[in-house]
């Protein structure tokens, strides 16, 4: 069966309010803060591999997303108003 499709409601690193929070995540929870694509989130985490380190399952950890936000910056805000949903 599989993780469900991520939305923005669903997104576990998008509260309510839109602000951001570093929680167990996917790469494609974090290509939707983001509004990268999976190629472009791909090549941004490519050269902090070492320092993010192996994910141990489909989500990264908290210590992970952490280090993902240092290196990358932490998005400050997601806009549920300008987000649309791909069908």
């Amino acid at each position: 069966m599989g993780r469900p499709r991520s939305t923005a409601l669903t997104n576990p690193l998008i509260n309510t309010n839109g602000s951001i929070t570093a929680r167990p995540c996917s790469v494609r929870d974090l290509m939707m803060v983001y509004g990268v694509s999976y190629k472009t989130m791909r090549s941004w985490l490519m050269p902090f591999a070492e320092e993010i380190g192996m994910r141990n399952t489909y989500l990264f950890t908290i210590l992970q997303v952490e280090i993902i936000f240092k290196k990358l910056g932490t998005p400050k805000f997601f806009d549920f108003d300008k987000f649309s949903e791909k069908a």
